[in-house]
């Protein structure tokens, strides 16, 4: 339906502490929304960012007394600090479901005297598309095994092997 309990429920909290329920419904109904009302404001999200705020500059601080042990010049120490704190605010401990980014949507603006292009898909000549159906194996300019570069190494400059027998090997 595109409405959550939970979510009305925190509205309502941030809205008043207090809400007299009397009068909203069947007692078993009521005391259960009440319920919900209050372990959603013990696990409030709000609370947690301040916790995780103070982690993350932990951690930051951490890792530049890491940089610093490995060589940081002092000079750049005092960069690096103003660019992290900064930035803090980017840094995350969990990767979660967050709020989605509240931005305006984008309008396009055509510059005055802009003409719409019709787009299409390519066609290609029939000589490129004869070349790119040549199976470069075949006329031995490539192969799986490296006995195509010593068959090709008069007339082509630069090759790519496919494979090489060893991972170090240098053409």
């Amino acid at each position: 339906m595109g409405f959550s309990v939970d979510g009305m429920l925190l509205d309502a909290l941030k809205q008043r502490r207090v809400w007299d329920t009397a009068e909203a419904g069947d007692d078993d109904q009521t005391s259960a929304n009440v319920n919900r009302l209050q372990e959603a404001y013990q696990e409030d999200p709000e609370d947690k960012p301040a916790d995780q705020d103070y982690e993350i500059k932990r951690i930051l601080d951490d890792k530049i007394a890491q940089a610093i042990q490995l060589g940081l010049y002092p000079a750049n120490e005092g960069e690096l600090w103003r660019v992290l704190d900064d930035h803090a605010d980017v840094f995350r401990l969990e990767f979660g479901q967050d709020l989605p980014v509240d931005v305006e949507p984008l309008k396009v603006r055509l510059k005055e005297g802009a003409v719409p292009v019709k787009c299409a898909l390519s066609r290609y000549p029939s000589k490129k598309t004869a070349l790119a159906g040549i199976k470069l194996a075949a006329v031995g300019w490539a192969s799986e095994h490296d006995e195509s570069f010593a068959v090709a190494k008069d007339t082509l400059r630069q090759m790519v092997p496919l494979s090489h027998s060893s991972a170090d090997k240098v053409i």
